[in-house]
């Protein structure tokens, strides 16, 4: 299927930014992290990440790049997972 960069195409479905915040919702969750430990370990406030996991307010690219890098050290193991 090609992308169809038209007003109508994109107005179908939610917009880019609350899918976004779903699926950083879904993957927080099969990871078992919790909103206060993204926040805290990386220098956010509860109000800011929550106001992104919510689609009030988009993520920014800066602040995807951060949520990977963070992502990649849990997994890695480089940070611990208690909350």
């Amino acid at each position: 299927m090609r992308h169809d960069p038209s007003p109508e195409a994109q107005s179908e479905g939610p917009p880019a930014h609350e899918v976004i915040a779903e699926e950083m919702r879904v993957l927080f969750a099969r990871r078992l992290i919790t909103p206060a430990k993204v926040a805290r370990e990386l220098g956010w406030t509860d109000n800011y990440i929550s106001r992104r996991l919510t689609g009030k307010v988009p993520f920014d690219v800066n602040d995807l790049a951060a949520l990977a890098d963070l992502l990649t050290a849990l997994r890695s193991g480089r940070l611990g997972r208690s909350q």
